[in-house]
């Protein structure tokens, strides 16, 4: 179940690119899939046969920029920590062409969708917390704000 703070966090990421929509028009496709939540047994069902996949990832920005398709983010806070289904989507979705990350942090994931739109995320934002990134040979890389 998604924490408060992630909550806010992915907040802040989506008032944060508003902010930058009008620049960066990319930015109007960035989306969430709302998959946390806690639902009961008969919803769950349903969904789950309307096409819910537990562990994909948060934030979907499918505009494609040189070799890569698109972006996902799987945004965390504080010391949580991505799951093994999570990392299984990551590394597939790496594999089919996407730039794939885990960001802990407002800031991490501002600083990737920036980068990976090539702007400057803003001044007056701090350093990122931590950023892993999944490549497409399988292999994870951290990544120093």
């Amino acid at each position: 179940m998604r924490s408060e703070k992630e909550l806010r966090e992915q907040q802040t990421l989506f008032d944060w690119a508003l902010l930058y929509e009008n620049v960066h028009p990319e930015l109007k496709a960035m989306f969430h899939v709302p998959n946390e939540g806690k639902r009961n047994p008969r919803t769950g069902a349903a969904m789950k046969r309307a096409g819910l996949k537990s562990g994909v990832p948060d934030i979907w920005l499918p505009v494609p920029q040189g070799k890569w398709i698109g972006l996902v983010i799987e945004l965390k806070a504080d010391r949580n920590r991505v799951t093994e289904t999570q990392q299984e989507w990551l590394e597939r979705q790496a594999k089919y062409g996407w730039k794939s990350f885990a960001c802990w942090g407002f800031e991490a994931a501002a600083k990737v969708v920036a980068e990976y739109l090539g702007f400057n995320p803003g001044q007056f934002m701090k350093e990122p917390q931590k950023i892993l990134e999944w490549l497409p040979d399988g292999s994870v890389a951290e990544r120093k704000g």
